[in-house]
């Protein structure tokens, strides 16, 4: 049982031994008869037993939305048979050594986002391919090797 619930639970038991003077029985938990001074005292005791859970539960769910806010990343549509200067993005760097993740993450960052989440590829027959890299060169081979999508964070 949390914290906010107990105090909630006791607070409302405390109100109502006040309103009927005690003398209630439930289970094994017997209130004693109340009067005068105590009847008022038991009241003040329940409003701030529930004031102290409503205040537990607002704080732990401020508590919450701000951890929830501090790991919230942007994630972009996928980015379908993206494209570099109107042909094909190529799956690799200028080098052909490099492929994959940091040619994606140039891309990603080209259009305002900071890392690439997933990139796969795909086999082009009869399609060029361009780098990355802002040069006119790509794959003009039969079969070149393209990014199928790029879905980008931030």
């Amino acid at each position: 049982m949390s914290t906010e619930f107990m105090a909630f639970i006791l607070g409302g038991l405390l109100i109502a031994a006040a309103v009927f003077g005690g003398g209630l029985e439930i289970k094994e938990l017997k209130l004693p008869q109340l009067v005068g001074v105590a009847r008022f005292v038991c009241a003040g005791a329940g409003l701030g037993f529930i004031a102290l859970a409503v205040w537990l539960q607002s704080n732990s769910k401020t508590t919450q939305l701000a951890t929830d806010e501090s790991v919230v990343t942007t994630v972009s549509d996928p980015f379908v048979a993206p494209k570099q200067a109107g042909e094909r993005l190529d799956y690799c760097l200028s080098d052909q050594t490099t492929c994959g993740e940091q040619p994606a993450t140039q891309f990603c960052a080209q259009h305002g986002y900071t890392t690439a989440k997933q990139y796969p590829n795909e086999k082009v027959e009869g399609i060029k391919t361009r780098f990355i890299d802002g040069s006119d060169q790509g794959c003009e081979a039969e079969s070149c090797v393209a990014f199928s999508h790029i879905t980008c964070e931030k």
